[in-house]
């Protein structure tokens, strides 16, 4: 007897966000104890939502914040080991208005705020496209083209 293989295809979007300081947010899942590594806040696209809907409704729901897209900045994809499960999705630049509502969601059960040289905690298939775009990443940080408006 053969097992039928099921395979998921999803797509998401993730948030990067920066503080006045510089530094931007990312969450460690509840789920995933044994894994140090962190992601960025977003989630995956329902039915008949635009990719900036999603951007915003998924950092509402895991940090509390009101965010608003800026601008693409990568693409990235994670396939899980048993090659079951894909998520492409792409990373947005966006801006929150006010700090302050940060309430962390059941979602997670930590948050760090991250220099740019930082990059290594988080999961390599956000990493990678994130090194990739570091330069250009760092030009709009000094541009002041996130975080708090």
């Amino acid at each position: 007897m053969t097992e039928e293989r099921v395979e998921r295809l999803n797509f998401g979007v993730k948030g990067l966000m920066f503080n006045d300081e510089g530094k931007f947010l990312a969450l460690h899942r509840w789920d995933a104890p044994q894994s140090p590594k962190l992601e960025l806040p977003g989630g995956r696209i329902d039915f008949g939502e635009t990719i900036e809907e999603t951007l915003i409704r998924e950092i509402r729901e895991e940090t509390n914040l009101e965010a608003t897209p800026i601008e693409l900045v990568t693409t990235w994809n994670y396939v899980k080991r048993d090659q079951t499960f894909q998520v492409v999705g792409i990373i947005y630049l966006a801006s929150v208005t006010d700090l302050s509502t940060f309430k962390l969601s059941e979602e997670h059960d930590s948050y760090a705020w991250l220099e740019l040289s930082e990059l290594d905690r988080l999961a390599r298939h956000f990493r990678e496209p994130l090194e990739k775009q570091k330069e250009i990443i760092s030009e709009l940080v000094k541009q002041k083209r996130y975080g708090v408006v």
